[in-house]
């Protein structure tokens, strides 16, 4: 089940794999099925700036919660600490409210980050080689490219005029 410390959005799908991977399941998918996901369509009515801020706060939790190998943490830990210190200047201030709201729930990550230390059956790195080895894979594709994004869109865009007629 989604991890109720990422609510109320962002990271716990993210959050719910990665456990499930780290724990030593394997996630399976369906490699036919299709699927439009309408990015944004229930937080696009939210102030950008306040999501941005749940989406870092998250982001760092699962970071906090999930990454075991001592390097790794400690790199995190390096990198939260220059972005921290340089958001002012970045004109970042809202990473400071994130981080701030991430530090707060320092017992529940505390906790959380016990529990999964105790149920890993990977290592972190040994999840990233998985995830490496889906790159090779021609049945695994990814939507990370804005060309597919913008389609995608147009293609929403005519669906929903479609349904206006």
């Amino acid at each position: 089940a989604f991890d109720p410390i990422f609510r109320p959005f962002y990271w716990e799908d993210v959050e719910l794999s990665y456990r499930a991977w780290k724990r030593g399941y394997t996630v399976k998918y369906e490699p036919r099925s299709i699927t439009c996901h309408m990015i944004s369509s229930t937080i696009g009515k939210l102030d950008r700036s306040h999501t941005r801020r749940i989406q870092e706060r998250n982001r760092l939790m699962f970071n906090w919660i999930h990454l075991h190998g001592r390097g790794m943490l400690a790199r995190n830990l390096l990198w939260v600490l220059l972005l921290g210190v340089t958001a002012p200047f970045r004109l970042r201030p809202g990473f400071l409210i994130s981080l701030a709201a991430a530090v707060a729930k320092r017992g529940q990550i505390r906790e959380r980050r016990s529990q999964e230390k105790q149920a890993s059956f990977r290592s972190d790195t040994e999840v990233l080689d998985l995830f490496r080895s889906f790159a090779d894979r021609p049945d695994i594709r990814t939507f990370d490219d804005r060309k597919e994004e913008s389609l995608a869109k147009k293609q929403r865009s005519g669906q929903s005029r479609e349904a206006d007629l």
